[in-house]
């Protein structure tokens, strides 16, 4: 018996929980995406996100109970693609210059709502400054705190959370600001008819 991946309907086990539906596509998306940001082909990230959602698969119920999906997902993908680039004898790299392709999800169509926001917010994070670019994969994409981007990058943990920062209400801002076409913009708050209407010119930042 092998532990290869079969694509969204895995093989390998008698029934799946509802609730792996639900999650899978993001979850698939933010592997497939973390191995993309690391210069890894296509090739590879539709084959490592595949392994690493059979794997979650498997161990579901115990992951769920911690909440340890994401963490789990980010860990086994890194542990897949360094072990590639062992055997070709490469180093991981960050990519500065990204910007996510017009692949076909392998995916269900489930929870497509939440993947083309996704996808968004990756296309929004190929604009921001290098610096800005950088910590922001570190910290969402694999998980490390501001102290050990400080000594990646060669800055103190004050300066990672300040970068950290722009680049979240960057993000936000552009988001809110120029959704995606199958996204709808953020409505106003609703209020009473009797306000007054000199409030308009709130600031939206």
């Amino acid at each position: 018996m092998t532990d290869e991946p079969d694509g969204p309907g895995v093989s390998g086990r008698d029934s799946v929980p509802d609730d792996f539906d639900d999650k899978y596509p993001l979850l698939w998306e933010l592997s497939y995406q973390y191995v993309r940001y690391r210069r890894g082909t296509v090739a590879d990230a539709n084959e490592i996100a595949d392994e690493v959602m059979f794997k979650v698969m498997r161990r579901w119920d115990d992951l769920v109970s911690r909440d340890r999906l994401e963490a789990y997902v980010r860990t086994a993908t890194e542990k897949m693609l360094l072990d590639r680039f062992r055997r070709r004898k490469r180093k991981p790299e960050i990519l500065t210059d990204f910007s996510p392709e017009a692949h076909q999800p392998r995916p269900s169509n489930s929870n497509a709502e939440a993947r083309v926001e996704l996808n968004a917010t990756l296309d929004e994070v190929s604009r921001l400054p290098p610096r800005e670019r950088e910590v922001i994969i570190s910290s969402a994409y694999e998980g490390l705190t501001p102290r050990e981007i400080a000594e990646r990058i060669g800055c103190t943990p004050a300066t990672v959370r300040q970068y950290l920062y722009e680049a979240r209400r960057k993000l936000r801002h552009r988001l809110d600001h120029d959704p995606p076409a199958d996204r709808s913009p953020p409505r106003p708050p609703v209020r009473d008819t009797d306000d007054d209407d000199s409030s308009d010119g709130e600031d939206a930042g």
